[in-house]
């Protein structure tokens, strides 16, 4: 499943990031990639051990932790540190897939949180490859795409601007990517059924959601 969800962080937390970000240092991000990706991979990324770049990652990450959308989509159990990234023209991050473990943690799904907005850099668009094609995403900033880390995907060439943006990693108590959309919609459309007050039907996919949820770990 492949979810954009808005507003992951306020205009205030947003400006708080870039604030910091912009004195921040930074390193080759080749240095944190695995050993092919690290041929494809052109960014700067910033230092985990700064302390402007670790206030940041912290306001991310318990952005990200705290998002009901989130928790509902991915049924997160752990969730890896974020890194904080940084494109600038002629930059890119080519085809690639995500390593299987970040940090002892299962890498199930794969977040960006893009923190620029998008009318202030060219290209730089987070291309996804699936069976059906590719699809570029680029985000309002502030906002969040959810997607397998198995997939292949790629950051095009930024062509002008600068694009600024978080990923991270999160394990999902539930393996599968298909069950977890399914429940998901379950879940959605049981919530909005209990609302109305169509109880009945509530209750019925409530049973059904309990029981696929029960037999998937």
């Amino acid at each position: 499943m492949i979810l954009p969800i808005a507003d992951v962080l306020s205009a205030s937390a947003l400006e708080g990031i870039r604030r910091l970000l912009s004195n921040a240092s930074t390193y080759a991000g080749s240095a944190s990639a695995g050993w092919a990706a690290a041929a494809v991979k052109h960014n700067s990324q910033f230092d985990s051990q700064d302390e402007l770049a670790l206030e940041a990652e912290a306001i991310v990450s318990a952005a990200v932790k705290a998002n009901a959308l989130i928790q509902l989509a991915t049924f997160a159990a752990k969730f890896t540190p974020t890194i904080m990234s940084r494109y600038q023209v002629g930059q890119c991050y080519g085809v690639h897939v995500d390593n299987v473990w970040q940090n002892g943690i299962r890498t199930d799904i794969a977040y960006t949180l893009f923190l620029s907005d998008p009318e202030t850099y060219d290209g730089g668009e987070l291309r996804i490859h699936d069976h059906a094609g590719v699809q570029d995403f680029k985000l309002a900033a502030g906002s969040l795409l959810l997607y397998p880390a198995s997939t292949l995907h790629e950051v095009c060439e930024v062509k002008g601007g600068e694009r600024l943006a978080a990923v991270g990693w999160i394990e999902s108590r539930i393996r599968s990517h298909e069950l977890r959309g399914v429940l998901f919609d379950l879940d959605v459309m049981r919530q909005r059924l209990h609302q109305t007050g169509e109880i009945a039907g509530y209750q019925t996919l409530s049973r059904a959601y309990g029981v696929l949820a029960r037999q998937s770990h």
